[in-house]
């Protein structure tokens, strides 16, 4: 997941897209009928929630730093304390992903997800 992410964030100058851009890679590799079913659904379940966050922490949590970071350091994002903002935006990710995992059709709380996490992202602008 984090390589696709990656992949396709990769090149991407302006801070503030590359953030919006992670996000919207996110929801998508999240959309997946597979990822959904092993990812999201099978996966907390089988593990556990506790090391199902810690391995959602542990590969996900640098990006969405580096990425808040490289914002907040170009300006365009209000300064924080970056590694709990990081948090919660990771947090707010993954409750997005499983909202989408659970709805009986995935593209409707998809569009709605994608909107709230970008407006999210929009508030943080300077």
């Amino acid at each position: 997941m984090v390589g696709a992410i990656t992949a396709r964030i990769d090149g991407i100058e302006d801070p503030l897209e590359l953030l919006a851009e992670g996000v919207r890679a996110f929801l998508d590799t999240c959309s997946d009928p597979v990822m959904m079913r092993i990812g999201l659904r099978d996966a907390p379940a089988v593990l556990g929630w506790e090391e199902w966050r810690e391995i959602g922490n542990r590969h996900g949590l640098g990006l969405v730093t580096g990425g808040l970071r490289a914002a907040m350091d170009a300006g365009r994002i209000v300064p924080a304390d970056v590694r709990t903002l990081a948090h919660v935006l990771l947090s707010a990710l993954a409750e997005a992903s499983l909202l989408v995992a659970s709805a009986d059709d995935s593209r409707a709380p998809r569009v709605d997800v994608e909107r709230t996490l970008l407006l999210v992202l929009g508030g943080l602008r300077t």
